[in-house]
């Protein structure tokens, strides 16, 4: 049976939401300073590679008035080159997704802890301990409750069977694919492989990359907005 709730509850219901979206303001911020950081760094080899190339035409036209665009580039011109290209894909692959499982383990400590906030208030179906299921899918059998009993809940229009929550799954899988397969398709089940396809294929921040997935900008800024809108923060 559901509690009533006095002012000092409800007081801290509104307190839990501040703090709820500061935390995700965080996210944002740290999104933009991480894609700042790779932009810096990838602009620091281009502008390297510009240099070097400058400096050897200059070389090339006081030796032999003239440039001779079919000489292929030096060890330090290559290097530059190669630097640039991975700083832009592979290694801002690497980075965008181990940010990208960060947030989605908010996400599951956040439904969660929603769990034991509404169990506390007897406004949960089932106790959260009995729930077989893990992760965001133990917080949908534990949060599927009666809304006119949650009425007096700040927190209480999480919608588990809406657009938004098909996008959370995704998420998931794509997360799944990346912390338990390494992110590689040789690594994952068979069963997960066409989802995982199909997931990448309607998402332009998604590539396949040999046999991975390569996540570009954009995704990690799409993966928050994903998880504001289902936690109806938007």
């Amino acid at each position: 049976m559901a509690t009533k709730k006095s002012k000092i509850d409800k007081f801290y219901d509104t307190l839990n939401m501040v703090v709820l979206e500061e935390e995700i303001t965080l996210y944002r911020e740290y999104i933009q300073f991480m894609e700042n950081h790779l932009t810096d760094e990838t602009e620091k080899y281009q502008k390297l590679g510009i240099r070097l190339r400058k400096k050897r035409h200059e070389r090339h036209k006081q030796e032999y008035k003239q440039v001779d665009l079919t000489e292929p580039p030096s060890p330090e011109i290559a290097l530059a080159d190669t630097q640039e290209q991975k700083i832009a894909t592979v290694y801002a692959s690497i980075l965008r997704m181990s940010f990208f499982v960060s947030l989605y383990s908010f996400l599951e400590a956040y439904l969660i802890e929603e769990c034991r906030y509404r169990e506390h208030w007897g406004r949960t179906s089932i106790p959260l301990e009995d729930v077989i299921h893990g992760g965001i899918d133990k917080a949908k059998e534990c949060l599927k409750v009666d809304k006119q009993k949650d009425k007096d809940c700040l927190k209480n229009q999480i919608d588990f069977g809406g657009n938004e929550w098909r996008k959370i799954k995704e998420l998931q899988e794509l997360r799944n694919f990346v912390v338990h397969s390494g992110n590689s398709f040789d690594n994952a089940k068979e069963n997960k492989k066409e989802i995982l396809e199909q997931i990448v294929e309607k998402e332009q921040t998604l590539s396949r990359s040999g046999d991975g997935i390569l996540f570009r900008r954009g995704f990690c800024e799409k993966a928050l907005i994903a998880i504001e809108d289902f936690i109806n923060l938007t």
